[in-house]
């Protein structure tokens, strides 16, 4: 969406320019885009992305975008890195904008969900009403596109009309569903956000799960304690977090699963672990989770890590999200992908190459569950045991004996490649989706 941009038409850039003399955003990536600015830059002062960039976010708590002196425009990537490139005509006492336009680090990059209304009703070649509109959007605070921080999953948004900024009040949690053991990890604690002044109640609908504080005010940390079980068949219920008083929020329900005892004797996996890696074409990037462990799974404590070129720090990342049940697969894609369709979110993790090693951590201590490659160094081009058993341009899938990921980093290479995966050539993906055991 940042690669193209189209001019205004002279009859909505004269309804535009009546209401204010500010001008849009260009945003333009290439160099050739570039190129053409400088040629003709009076012809394009008023272009904008045919996608986004010409709103207004303000951010609330932490930020406090809200204050008029830190509005930001919508910005790629590229403006961020080049603010330069904003064009924006100034009122005599517009100090805020002309503040902005000299300042990248006002420009915040913001992923816009298809199919939602931040999408749909703010694109201005279907909506050219909403030329210079300014909005509330809602999302994430997280990185986007570079290690800064910027506003992810954005799918609503609130219409700013005559300067009055609607009042947003946060209400939400860190975690929507929860898994609890049979009887190991029967507790486990809902982290609630929202204004100082905002009360609420929390109520469970099973007289085996308890909740306490049973009411408060402001952000709480609300403790769920499930009673020890000890049949085989897992057993849910619901916790109701009810904002008081305030009708513009609504109830928060959060799905708590307490999985049943294994029978004895049951062969079971240790953890998660990468069950395949797809190096393909292009695009054709993708890694596959399994969850052998005889349980469903909480995924809101891992993250897979990208380490690039032999690096040792961190790079691309993601905290997973959801449950993962006993048997299931989690699928990560690159959004350029191709050769399959039914990945459970796309990430810029998968931006690796056959010389890069992928981790799955867990957050709370940093451990690792499972590696591929081996993190700090670079091979030449990739990993190999041989034949289809490489990282570059094939496709991997551990062997259905596998209960385990790799928890330390190897000393040298990629040891486990020749004893624990199967190589397929390029491109292959009729494994995606599932993964067979003999356990």
């Amino acid at each position: 969406a940042f690669d193209d941009y189209k001019k205004v038409s002279e009859a909505e850039l004269e309804k535009s320019q009546a209401k204010t003399k500010r001008t849009a955003v260009t945003l333009l990536k290439s160099n050739s885009a570039r190129r053409k600015l400088e040629k003709e830059r009076e012809d394009l002062k008023n272009a904008y992305n045919s996608e986004t960039e010409t709103y207004v976010y303000k951010g609330t708590d932490g930020h406090d975008f809200i204050d008029a002196d830190k509005w930001c425009y919508i910005g790629s990537t590229f403006v961020k890195e080049n603010p330069q490139f904003i064009s924006i005509e100034l009122d005599e006492e517009d100090k805020v904008l002309e503040g902005m336009r000299n300042d990248g680090t006002k420009v915040i990059g913001v992923q816009l969900t298809n199919k939602k209304p931040a999408r749909t009703d703010l694109n201005l070649q279907g909506n050219p009403e909403m030329f210079h509109a300014e909005v509330v959007l809602y999302g994430s605070l997280e990185p986007y596109f570079t290690p800064d921080e910027g506003l992810k999953n954005v799918e609503e948004y609130v219409l700013i009309e005559d300067g009055d900024i609607p009042v947003i009040i946060d209400f939400s949690v860190d975690k929507s569903a929860v898994v609890l053991n049979a009887d190991t990890e029967l507790t486990s604690t809902v982290k609630l956000t929202t204004d100082a002044a905002q009360a609420w109640t929390v109520a469970s609908d099973a007289t085996w799960l308890t909740v306490a504080p049973a009411s408060g005010s402001g952000n709480g940390d609300i403790v769920l304690t499930a009673q020890a079980y000890t049949e085989e068949t897992a057993r849910t219920a619901n916790v109701t977090i009810t904002p008081t008083d305030n009708t513009d929020l609504s109830a928060i329900v959060v799905a708590v699963t307490q999985n049943g005892k294994p029978a004895a004797g049951g062969d079971f996996a240790t953890d998660l672990f990468f069950s395949e890696y797809v190096e393909g074409s292009s695009s054709n990037k993708y890694l596959e989770i399994y969850n052998g462990t005889g349980a469903s799974v909480d995924l809101s404590d891992y993250e897979v890590v990208l380490y690039s070129n032999g690096a040792t720090e961190r790079g691309n990342d993601i905290q997973l999200t959801g449950t993962l049940a006993q048997g299931a697969v989690y699928v990560i894609a690159n959004a350029g992908g191709d050769i399959y369709t039914g990945a459970d979110v796309t990430s810029t993790v998968t931006y690796f190459n056959g010389d890069d090693a992928v981790a799955l951590q867990k957050i709370s201590s940093g451990d690792y569950v499972d590696i591929i490659g081996r993190i700090g160094e670079r091979p030449d081009k990739k990993w190999t045991a041989g034949g289809d058993l490489e990282t570059l341009d094939k496709t991997l899938v551990r062997k259905p004996s596998v209960k385990g990921g790799v928890t330390v980093n190897p000393t040298e290479g990629f040891p486990t490649l020749a004893t624990e995966w199967i190589g397929y050539p390029k491109d292959t993906a009729e494994h995606l989706g599932s993964h067979t055991t003999d356990y």
